[in-house]
């Protein structure tokens, strides 16, 4: 094989992920470079070799074979002994959202994972899925969503120094339907929230805490089922950001100080498909 100098100038953009395969031998051909994120392959039968590659921002996807470059962003196709060998690169909005699992190529704006060998989705009905090229139905019927979020007078709860700040706090108590608690599919609550931190109680036990990063807090009813389903209430103490406007922690927006207040803003219902 001829020796083979490759120098060139590319130019990244920025949050542009960098890393090329060189030297790289796919099913017994030999590659000088791929200009391309190599992601996965898939063998969705025995004669067949599906390649996943990511499209880097303001790259062009090539690939070089002795010396030869070739265009492999719609496509690039070879034979190795019998099996078919062929190229599929994503643009980085479907590579963010594909799975390669049991040999299927599953594109969601959901989740999948293995369990127990089974492939399991989950989705709401905001997500879309398509496995093989075939798209799945996501309109699953919605169930009771009734969930009440109630401002409280003080209530006397410990850790309240891990809050890291002297300012006044707030008290809501959150409540979930019977329907929802028993529901075997999950609930995503969504708060809009405005303050330094917060911490959640189920009677005196705490069961989560979170920092102020982003304008609201986010939690999972399948996670603490077991704390709705006791008698005991769910509390979420909220506080302030500190007196001259910034907590005793690193917070990644700006906190407003001496507001304090949190609000339910979203329910979202979390179904399941086992395949």
């Amino acid at each position: 094989m001829p020796e083979f100098t490759y120098s060139k100038i590319c130019i990244l953009l920025s949050d542009s992920l960098i890393v090329y395969p060189f030297n790289i031998t796919i099913e017994g051909k030999k590659f000088d470079y791929i200009h391309a994120q190599p992601i996965t392959k898939i063998a969705p039968n025995s004669n067949e070799l599906h390649c996943y590659f990511m499209k880097l921002k303001g790259i062009k996807p090539t690939a070089c074979i002795d010396g030869k470059v070739v265009d492999i962003e719609d496509g690039f196709e070879y034979d190795a002994d019998g099996i078919k060998v062929k190229f599929i690169v994503l643009d980085e909005t479907l590579a963010m959202q594909f799975y390669a699992i049991n040999n299927k190529a599953i594109f969601t704006t959901g989740n999948a994972y293995l369990d127990d060998g089974k492939i399991v989705l989950e989705y709401t009905h905001e997500d879309r899925i398509n496995i093989d090229g075939v798209d799945i139905n996501t309109s699953d019927t919605l169930s009771d969503n009734n969930a009440t979020l109630t401002q409280v007078e003080c209530v006397n709860l410990p850790l309240d120094s891990y809050m890291y700040s002297r300012g006044k706090r707030k008290y809501y108590q959150l409540k979930l339907s019977e329907k929802m608690i028993s529901n075997p599919n999950d609930y995503e609550l969504t708060f809009d929230m405005a303050g330094s931190s917060l911490q959640v109680f189920c009677g005196t036990q705490i069961i989560d805490d979170s920092f102020n990063t982003n304008g609201n807090y986010v939690i999972n009813i399948r996670e603490y089922k077991k704390y709705f389903e006791s008698e005991a209430d769910i509390i979420i103490r909220v506080a302030p950001a500190g007196r001259i406007g910034k907590g005793k922690v690193y917070n990644e927006i700006g906190i407003v100080p001496n507001v304090t207040s949190l609000s339910l803003a979203k329910v979202t219902e979390i179904f399941t498909k086992i395949i």
